[in-house]
């Protein structure tokens, strides 16, 4: 979108530098009038291609794609979607298009769905710059656990890392004790307009990446584990997007027979995520 900004200012330069015309007729006169005119009809495409990158954008649709197993998309439609008065499309045994996400508001992986990875779901390179104009237009991206192994297929970001924020995602060892960060606060109760119990930090259940090697991004909630305490859940701005990493998943508590109160607070923190405060 840029690129077509850049576009619309070069041609309204032109059409601000129209020359002045002479006052006589004939041949020059004629061609100069021709030439003029196609300098204003340039123009004009300049300014409707400078006011199309000031339209629409993601942040105004209510539609959000959700990818995932089919269990895990339907859950987080209900628990988290529906509240929020937003409308899920669900993507089973698929992914959306890099070249289709203009239309969503949000792009969320809700778990890992192995019969996608079996169809060839992996992001290319190609797609890099897709999701970088998507969320520098205002897009949000949402993984959830291992969601994210769906279409990036090696713990290693690579190219990657910069739109995360951070270069992998490991298994943390033996994880307890979710920490909300002052950022990660502000955010749950922003929506919630309260400070979220222990109870409802209580989300860590079996396998948990975690973000390591963070860069950019922004850590909203910590885990202990053995070597310390690491990155669960990070945020990564970018233009007028985010991009969200968490280290667990409704479809994990849900699975794990998760107490209410958990279950409640991350999809209060995944409302949040996605704009509805």
């Amino acid at each position: 979108m840029n690129g077509l900004w850049e576009f619309g200012l070069s041609k309204i330069w032109l059409f601000v530098h129209v020359p002045i015309l002479p006052t006589g007729g004939g041949f020059g006169y004629d061609r100069t009038m021709k030439k003029c005119a196609f300098r204003v009809f340039v123009g004009l495409f300049g300014v409707l291609a400078c006011g199309s990158a000031f339209g629409a954008s993601p942040t105004d649709s209510k539609k959000v794609a959700v990818c995932g197993n089919a269990y895990a998309t339907e859950e987080f439609e209900k628990l988290v979607l529906e509240p929020a008065g937003l409308d899920g499309e669900s993507f089973v045994g698929s992914v959306v298009a890099a070249s289709d996400l203009s239309k969503y508001r949000a792009v969320v992986f809700a778990e890992r769905d192995e019969s996608a990875i079996r169809e060839g779901s992996a992001w290319t390179e190609e797609s890099l710059q897709k999701l970088e104009q998507y969320v520098n237009s205002g897009g949000v991206l949402i993984f959830c656990r291992y969601g994210i192994s769906t279409v990036i297929l090696t713990r290693a970001l690579g190219v990657y890392a910069g739109l995360f924020g951070f270069r992998s995602y490991p298994d943390a060892k033996v994880p307890t004790n979710v920490e909300l960060t002052p950022a990660g606060r502000e955010l749950l109760t922003s929506k919630k307009g309260k400070t979220a119990s222990k109870e409802e930090l209580n989300w860590v259940v079996g396998a948990t990446p975690i973000a390591e090697g963070v860069t950019t991004a922004k850590v909203l909630a910590s885990v202990e584990t053995e070597g310390g305490s690491a990155s669960l859940i990070t945020v990564n701005e970018s233009g007028k997007g985010r991009v969200y990493f968490m280290g667990v998943s409704l479809n994990a508590l849900q699975r794990n027979q998760a107490p209410p109160e958990p279950v409640e607070g991350l999809a209060a923190l995944l409302r949040a995520a996605l704009g509805d405060k």
